[in-house]
């Protein structure tokens, strides 16, 4: 990063000696000292033991001595990483402590991530979930203007590198997936490569520039492959859009709820999945699929050779796949990455569009092809360099990727051209004869062909797997003879000669199955990781490590087994829908514990059967398979639509429109009105007049905005409303009629009562707001920067004994709070 040139100002010295720069801190510090600062700022858990703190800034070097005075706490690691600016002036300043352990360091952002997986061992850390990124207050108040920079780049690249060490260890999910679609994933994505040379493809996805390309399909339909990502299936349906290609990878149960539209497409649309996509929509899709990745997970012979592209999404997925077909140009829509201009991340008709616009908090913008600054989130923002890597590729091949759409975000090697500029050609010949020359035969003898070479792997799986859970259980038994847990006194050496038999066997004679076993239940694994690996281990250390690592060798080896023999279950079931003559009972049994109702139908797609030739004594059977199938459609209780309304929840609306007011962008609050304004938000009266009064207040329509904030009732909004309303009225000295509303506050947030025992101090009702003051006290007598303000007050109203006594019940909790010192000494004179 390149941090903007700033003048870092000169050196402040605060009345408890310490010294920052007025550039980076300002006058933070200077009312209650560091210490007592950070006391009141930080929970405990900021700085917790076997945890690894990336703290952005140091505030001038008084963070880490703060930390260094606290002592720090065990196995924990403190890494602050800094404007390279900020730190070679405080080096130079001679404000850094100088004296610091090993495991506290201030690096900057070129140097972060290199010093984290070094002698910071954050991959360890990660693997036990105890990575805390935090900002300094320099970095909050952000003065510095390159410190919102440093947050941006440091989220960014943590996120990119947990996703990455999660995709290296395994993560048990993809590999159940894997296992449950087995049956279905029998032709690998490859057989389509070069398939489509000197051809024009255009790849759909959800963002909010995809209407604009329908009447472009419409129009050129037979000069295009139409490539679309699932979860758009309702919108291309109710337009009239019928997609050559689908893709869905995600294995989560929402992706289901968010894709199950496309169910309702005609088989002859071709569905192309991640190897480890959500099974019901694998298993009840009634055309031909295709799989990307592995068939298995472990090592196997069957499984292909197929590439890996860089990115997470499906639209990273589908453009790979897209560049090895071959096709010459690849049009994207809908493929955005950023927000529109009212604030929207998705197409008009997505559920995201209909509740409004993005209510969280996004610390990203980036640059669209028309040149204007549009925000994103980390998602979006984190999915840009693998689509910029994936055009280069196409580039290299000699293709072109093409982004018409003006408010898509701006990436390397992606043409912008308008619809206008594209030349397209007709296609050669139909979508669907090109996939009968180049794919296998799908009938009932290949598919029973495949499930019994299948079965038979599956089977010599389980057979490695049983071996592993029986050695894991001898190794048990020799970590408690090795300690003499067997009845001896003494320990049993021996033991020990055998458990590293076993485990030279495991990983020589059984490597590859150890190796699955180990990933499928990393996470009980890694709980014996340790991040203290110089300190000595005692022996009851050693026992005890020994016996968890086998247990969970015991543990994942039997989890291993029981999803193995469902495999097989689910295998059997699928050549028995191949039968002459059908079982239902069983079929439809096996059906409804995967929540596929749908599969009925692909077994009359692949019999070539309707219902009508069902024997009519056999039909009601499937009554509980059309009263699911029905309820999986059409449910709107669903963890998609409950995910995507939490996005749009009021205290992510309070948060939103609280850091735009504060930033004073009366553009984006007049975008964000407007997406509201045309959103179905239940909340949207009450949003509207919390943003309306925001806009009056910055336009200095002061009268309006009370009026707007009168009208906000909603329990978690009504709070900033009143704030709002509150400091309208203190800024006109008006604090005789704030009164009632600090009242108010104070009965909805007790945390407002210190603020409300203050005014009642200054419009000199004194007893009321000692009254105030120790009724809050009483909740949080450890809240020594309210009793700070009580003495405080207690002074000003010449109640010197009164004061004393606050002051010295301070110090009686922190007898270094130099505020209370000050304020004695004061009263001592």
């Amino acid at each position: 990063m390149t941090p903007p040139t700033v003048d870092l100002g000169h050196i402040i010295t605060n009345a408890f000696g310490e010294h920052t720069l007025s550039g980076v801190n300002g006058e933070a510090f200077s009312r209650l000292g560091s210490t007592a600062f950070y006391k009141q700022t930080f929970a405990e858990e900021s700085w917790a033991a076997d945890q690894l703190s990336l703290i952005v800034g140091t505030d001038c070097g008084l963070m880490p001595k703060f930390l260094l005075e606290q002592e720090l706490a065990d196995g924990a690691r403190y890494l602050f990483i800094e404007l390279p600016d900020v730190l070679e002036r405080l080096k130079a300043e001679n404000l850094l402590p100088k004296e610091i352990p090993g495991r506290l360091q201030y690096v900057t952002y070129d140097q972060w991530i290199e010093t984290a997986k070094g002698n910071f061992q954050i991959i360890d850390f990660f693997y036990l979930n105890s990575v805390r990124q935090q900002r300094s207050i320099a970095a909050m108040d952000n003065l510095h203007p390159g410190y919102l920079e440093l947050w941006t780049l440091m989220t960014n690249e943590m996120q990119q590198l947990r996703t990455q060490v999660v995709m290296e260890t395994g993560n048990q999910i993809f590999m159940q997936r894997c296992l449950e679609n087995i049956a279905e994933n029998r032709h690998p994505a490859n057989l389509l490569k070069g398939a489509f040379k000197g051809q024009t493809a255009i790849l759909l996805a959800g963002g909010p520039s995809l209407p604009a390309a329908f009447p472009y399909i419409m129009e050129n339909r037979d000069k295009l492959i139409v490539m679309a990502v699932s979860r758009i299936a309702k919108n291309l349906i109710s337009t009239g859009i019928t997609p050559d290609i689908i893709f869905s990878i995600d294995p989560h149960e929402i992706a289901f709820f968010a894709s199950r539209e496309m169910l309702d497409l005609p088989p002859e649309t071709l569905f192309i999945n991640m190897y480890h996509v959500q099974p019901r929509l694998l298993g009840q899709w009634r055309g031909r699929s295709l799989y990307m990745g592995s068939r298995l997970p472990w090592k196997s012979d069957l499984n292909p050779e197929q590439p890996i592209y860089p990115g997470i999404t499906v639209s990273h997925q589908a453009l790979g796949t897209a560049i090895d077909m071959g096709f010459e140009q690849i049009l994207l829509s809908g493929v955005d990455l950023c927000f529109s201009r009212e604030g929207l991340t998705h197409a008009k008709g997505e559920l995201e569009s209909k509740l409004g616009p993005f209510m969280d908090e996004t610390l990203y913008q980036v640059e669209t092809n028309c040149g204007w600054k549009a925000e994103t989130r980390n998602d979006f923002f984190s999915a840009i360099p693998g689509l910029a890597m994936l055009a280069q590729l196409a580039q290299e091949r000699g293709l072109k990727v093409i982004n018409p759409a003006p408010d898509a975000v701006k990436i390397e090697h992606i043409e912008h051209r308008s619809w206008e500029e594209v030349t397209l050609t007709p296609l050669p010949q139909p979508f669907l004869q090109t996939l009968e020359q180049v794919l296998p035969l799908d009938d009932r003898a290949s598919r029973l062909a495949d499930y019994k070479v299948i079965a038979k792997e599956i089977s010599a799986a389980r057979n490695e797997v049983q071996k592993i859970l029986k050695l894991a259980d001898e190794a048990l038994a020799c970590n408690l003879r090795l300690f003499g847990r067997k009845g001896k006194k003494g320990p049993d050496y021996s033991a020990k000669v055998r458990m590293d038999e076993i485990e030279k066997i495991l990983d020589e004679k059984h490597a590859d199955f150890s190796k699955f076993v180990k990933r499928w239940g990393i996470g009980l694994f890694l709980k014996l990781t340790r991040t203290d690996k110089e300190r000595d281990w005692t022996d009851e250390e050693v026992e005890e490590t020994g016996r968890g690592y086998y247990e969970a060798y015991r543990e994942c080896a039997k989890q291993v087994i029981k999803m193995l023999n469902e495999t097989l279950r689910r295998i059997q079931s699928r050549v028995d829908e191949e039968r002459p003559k059908h079982n239902f009972k069983p079929l439809i049994k096996q059906w409804l514990e995967d929540k596929q109702p749908g599969r009925l139908e692909v077994l009359l797609q692949h019999a070539g059967m309707r219902r009508e030739d069902v024997h009519e004594k056999v039909r009601p059977q499937f009554a509980p398979l059309d009263a699911g199938f029905t309820e999986q459609q059409t449910t709107t209780d669903s963890v998609h639509t409950k995910t995507i309304n939490s996005y749009s929840a009021p205290t992510l609306a309070r948060n939103r429109l609280r850091s735009l007011f504060q930033a004073k962008n009366l553009e984006m609050l007049k975008r964000f009105l407007e997406a509201v304004q045309n959103s179905i938000n239940e909340e949207r009266d009450h949003y509207i007049a919390l943003c309306e009064g925001m806009i009056a207040e910055l336009e200095e329509r002061f009268d309006e905005a009370k009026a707007c904030y009168s009208r906000v009732s909603h329990k978690q909004l009504i709070e900033e409303a009143r704030s709002r309303h509150v400091s309208l009225l203190l800024s006109a000295g008006d604090i005789e009629n704030s009164l009632p509303l600090l009242e108010a506050l104070a009965a909805l947030n007790p945390s407002r009562f210190p603020h409300y025992a203050q005014m009642l101090g200054l419009t000199g009702r004194t007893d009321a707001s000692v009254e105030a003051f120790e009724f809050y006290l009483k909740m949080a007598p450890k809240d020594l920067g309210t009793r700070f303000k009580y003495a405080e007050m207690l002074k000003n109203a010449q109640r010197t004994e009164a004061s004393k006594a606050q002051f010295e019940e301070i110090l009686k909790l922190d007898e270094a709070y130099q505020p209370a010192l000050n304020g004695l000494q004061e009263l001592a004179v």
